[in-house]
C-alpha cells in the first residue's frame, strides 16, 4: 500500500529533525512539507531529498496549516500519512504500512509512539495514539488545545507499530513552546466543562496537583525508573510542562479579579472609588455616600454609572467611612509638601 500513501509533514525551523525524518521515507513517491517560513536550514534539508515537495505558507494555526496541506497542496494520493517534524519511522511501522489493506469502510488509523530523550526510546510515555493515516477527502482537522485533532468520517483502526517521536531541538526552543502551549491548554481547559473532560484533564483543572503528580507517574506508573537520567529528564520535562500551565491559569485568575482603586483629590481633599476588572470600569462613586458620580471621564460610555447599585451598603465600608476621608487629606497634604 505503500504506492497509495503521501506523507504531509509541517515544519519551521527543524534542522535539528526533518532530516532523520525524511531518511525514513524514501519509499515514498512524493513527500509535502508545508513550511511556515524557517529561516534556519530546514528548507535546504528537504531540498536534498529528490521526492519532497515544499509548499511554504505563513502559520495562523496548527488545525489551518493542515487542512491546508490536505486541502490545497494537489496531493494525489488517496491516503495521507501526517507527521510531525520529529516523527521518525520504524522499520517494523513501514512493514506495517506495505502490508496494510484497509476495508472499504475504514477511513483512518491510530498511531502509537515511543518518546525519545537524545535518540533513547523511554519505556513508556503520556503521548497519546493519534489519528495519523487517513482517507484525504475524509479527514479534517479542528484546533484542540495547543495543538490539532484530526477528524475522520468513517470506522478508525489501530496500527500495532510504533512511531517514534525524536525531537532533538536545543532545551531553549522547547521552554519557549512550553509557554505558547500552556497558554493555548488554558484557554481549552477554560472552555470545558467539568463533565466534557478526560479524567487526566479534569486532574489538569485541578492546578496543584499535576506538577508534582505527573513527574512521580512518569518515574513509577510510566516507568521512568528504567531509563536512568533519561527517564529522570522526560519526568522533569513533564513537570515543567505542567508548572507553566499552572502558571498561565494562575496568572489569568489573578487578571480577571475584580480591583478596588481609591482615588484622592489633592486640591480638596475629596475621595472617590471605582471597581475595575481587566481594565474595564464596572463601577464608580465618589465619597458622598454614593448618590452622585463626578470624575468619569475616559471610561467605557456603556459602563453608565446609572447603571450601577447607589446604596452605600452594596460597597465596602472603608470607602466610604470618615476615616478615609481623613486619609485622603493627609495624603493630599503630603503630596503638596513634594
Amino acid at each position: 500500500m505503500l504506492d497509495q500513501i503521501t506523507p504531509l509533514i509541517l515544519t519551521w525551523n527543524e534542522e535539528a529533525n526533518i532530516a532523520r525524518t525524511l531518511e525514513k521515507l524514501r519509499w515514498a513517491r512524493e513527500i509535502v512539507v508545508v513550511d511556515s517560513g524557517s529561516t534556519d536550514g530546514t528548507r535546504a534539508m528537504c531540498e536534498a531529498f529528490p521526492n519532497v515537495r515544499i509548499v511554504v505558507r505563513p502559520f495562523d494555526n496548527h488545525a489551518a496549516q493542515w487542512n491546508y496541506g490536505l486541502r490545497e497542496t494537489d496531493i494525489a494520493c488517496e491516503w495521507v500519512l501526517a507527521l510531525d517534524a520529529d516523527y521518525v519511522l520504524t522499520d517494523a511501522f513501514v512493514d506495517e504500512l506495505r502490508m496494510l489493506a484497509p476495508a472499504p469502510a475504514t477511513a483512518g488509523y491510530r498511531m502509537r509512539f515511543r518518546y525519545c530523550v537524545f535518540g533513547r526510546p523511554l519505556s513508556g510515555t503520556l503521548y497519546p495514539p493519534l489519528i495519523g493515516l487517513y482517507r484525504r477527502h475524509a479527514a479534517h482537522y479542528v484546533q484542540d488545545g495547543h495543538t490539532q485533532r484530526a477528524v475522520v468520517e468513517g470506522a478508525v483502526g489501530e496500527l500495532r507499530a510504533f512511531v517514534l517521536h525524536d525531537d532533538r531541538k536545543p532545551l531553549g526552543r522547547w521552554l519557549c513552546a512550553q509557554d505558547r502551549y500552556a497558554q493555548l491548554e488554558c484557554d481549552w481547559l477554560a472552555g470545558r466543562r467539568w463533565g466534557e473532560l478526560r479524567w487526566q484533564d479534569r486532574l489538569r483543572k485541578l492546578l496543584f496537583i499535576t506538577p508534582w503528580l505527573v513527574p512521580l507517574y512518569c518515574l513509577t506508573m510510566g516507568k521512568g525508573y528504567r531509563d536512568g537520567w533519561h527517564g529522570l529528564y522526560y519526568a522533569v520535562q513533564r513537570g515543567v510542562a505542567e508548572g507553566g500551565a499552572l502558571a498561565q491559569a494562575d496568572g489569568k485568575k489573578a487578571a480577571g479579579r475584580a480591583m478596588i482603586v481609591l482615588g484622592i483629590n489633592a486640591f480638596h481633599g475629596d475621595s472617590s472609588a471605582c471597581i475595575v476588572r481587566d481594565g474595564v470600569l464596572i463601577a464608580a462613586a465618589e465619597e458622598e455616600r454614593f448618590r452622585r458620580i463626578k470624575h468619569w471621564a475616559g471610561f467605557p460610555p456603556s459602563r453608565s454609572a446609572t447603571a450601577w447599585p447607589r446604596r452605600a451598603s452594596r460597597w465596602p465600608r472603608w470607602i466610604t467611612s470618615p476615616s478615609t476621608r481623613m486619609r485622603a487629606r493627609a495624603w493630599a497634604a503630603r503630596l503638596s509638601m513634594r
